[in-house]
């Protein structure tokens, strides 16, 4: 027989249900707004969680140090939710020292600047005994208080096993709690999973003021990392070490986004999304660009020639400029070389050939950094395919140059987007971190007037003239305007 169970549902929301000609008593008001307060509270603590939404900033000055005045800090407005999903919102305005709710500072040091949920009766209880109808208020705001040190907030993705592998499905389905207590359970539930049921507990009466506040500094919002100092010993005249101390804010270098916590609003987690937090470098021109922009027309295999012997002007010769310094020790034969694909005369097969480079120099050049890098082919090949009567090119190629992002990095770590030149770089889901970056053009084939090629003595350089300066153990000099990576003799082809 089926028997029903012990225990009961267990309510967790409870309102008035009324009725016609019903008189409305207090309590019955007072349940419904706490309720719906409840409500909202609940929905700030699974939907947006914990943390800063926006503001609560402070203003600094040239060198990143905080602005004081009268040891105060300007703490602008701001919104966040705290670990209950109370919201705390701040009009904005100074806070000092003395405007905490906690005992004044033992020591001088860096202390955490956070936020609580705070409220008032307005007036106060006991305000007016005699006045029955007055009615009472009840505010709701925020309070700041200071604790010793600063933790840095941790934005890390839970650890995966190396052994196992998560699935989508898997992930969602632990992270939100779905299952526990299982050998089979790799990932832990989130944070906000394990206090969902988490109830606020008693305010606290500020002795400074009249505000009652959430004294839990796990509940609160930290916000900044600030150094206090001892006022008295900040002017030149007039200290007296027997004094009392008289505790501020120091205008020293604050901790701010290493501190606190976010609530990722739709438009900023739009923005993620769009991968806006990051710009990575790509290649903002070829010196050949407008070789590039029509495939059918042939470049004149003069004007070609022209270019490879340019070995000291940059725009004149070969030259691929980045958007951002890229760093010089992942600049090599390997991560930017050019190929040509000629048509071989017997069989009318196509060849690839890779040009080999003397050198790779590197122009803009900035503590291990370039911006602009020159590549200059091998002397003796260009005088056995552009100067040379047996030339395997001189009825016509394709030039084809090959960067390969996910083997640059630049200032910041980041593969260079391989994105090519003439997509606009604000053009949302193009971005091609890691890519390849081509750029190609056809060169026609040479004069048949005359059989091989005089090079222009104004433009060609040998290569035994040509300075270079070479970085030692893969850094630039920081005042060098340009530096060189050559190849391993392995790497030349003839």
């Amino acid at each position: 027989m089926f028997k029903k169970p012990v225990e009961k549902p267990q309510a967790w929301s409870r309102r008035p249900q009324f009725e016609p000609r019903q008189l409305l008593t207090a309590d019955q008001l007072n349940a419904m707004n706490s309720d719906e307060l409840n409500r909202q509270r609940l929905t700030n603590k699974a939907l947006h969680g914990f943390g800063v939404v926006y503001g609560f900033g402070v203003t600094a000055d040239a060198a990143g140090n905080v602005k004081m005045v009268d040891g105060c800090v300007e703490v602008s407005a701001g919104l966040g939710f705290d670990r209950h999903g109370r919201m705390l919102y701040w009009p904005g305005g100074p806070i000092g020292v003395d405007d905490t709710v906690t005992p004044d500072p033992e020591h001088e040091g860096r202390y955490t600047l956070r936020v609580h949920y705070a409220e008032r009766q307005h007036p106060p209880k006991m305000y007016d005994p005699c006045g029955k109808d007055q009615p009472t208020w009840l505010d709701q705001g925020v309070v700041f208080s200071l604790t010793p040190g600063w933790d840095a907030v941790d934005r890390d993705c839970p650890t995966h096993p190396h052994s196992d592998c998560i699935s989508h499905e898997d992930y969602l389905c632990q992270r939100t709690g779905a299952i526990s207590g299982s050998e089979q359970i790799y990932l832990p539930p989130a944070d906000d999973v394990q206090t969902i049921s988490d109830e606020p507990g008693l305010l606290m009466k500020a002795s400074s003021s009249d505000w009652c506040f959430d004294p839990d500094v796990d509940v609160s919002i930290p916000l900044m990392a600030l150094d206090v100092c001892d006022r008295t010993k900040q002017s030149d005249s007039d200290y007296d070490p027997e004094c009392d101390p008289v505790w501020g804010f120091c205008d020293t270098r604050p901790e701010i986004c290493n501190v606190r916590p976010y609530v990722y609003r739709s438009p900023l987690l739009y923005e993620l999304l769009n991968c806006c937090d990051v710009e990575q470098a790509r290649i903002n021109s070829v010196s050949w660009n407008h070789w590039t922009t029509d495939w059918s027309t042939a470049v004149p295999w003069d004007d070609f020639a022209d270019r490879v012997h340019s070995r000291e002007d940059v725009d004149s010769g070969f030259s691929v400029q980045f958007t951002k310094p890229v760093k010089i020790d992942t600049i090599h034969p390997s991560s930017i070389f050019v190929n040509i694909v000629y048509q071989e005369s017997r069989t009318d097969y196509w060849m690839r050939q890779e040009i080999p480079m003397a050198e790779l120099r590197v122009h803009e050049v900035f503590e291990g950094h370039g911006s602009v890098v020159q590549l200059i082919p091998d002397h003796d090949w260009i005088e056995a395919e552009v100067t040379g009567r047996q030339s395997t090119l001189k009825h016509g190629f394709r030039f084809e140059l090959t960067v390969r992002g996910q083997l640059l990095r630049d200032e910041c770590g980041h593969m260079v987007d391989a994105r090519p030149v003439d997509v606009d770089p604000h053009t949302k889901c193009q971005d091609r971190p890691g890519g390849d970056f081509l750029s190609v053009f056809q060169v026609a084939a040479q004069d048949h007037h005359h059989d091989y090629y005089e090079p222009d003595p104004s433009t060609y350089v040998p290569e035994s003239e040509s300075e270079t300066v070479t970085p030692s153990d893969g850094d630039a000099p920081s005042t060098s305007s340009e530096a060189s990576v050559k190849p391993d003799e392995s790497d030349k082809t003839k």
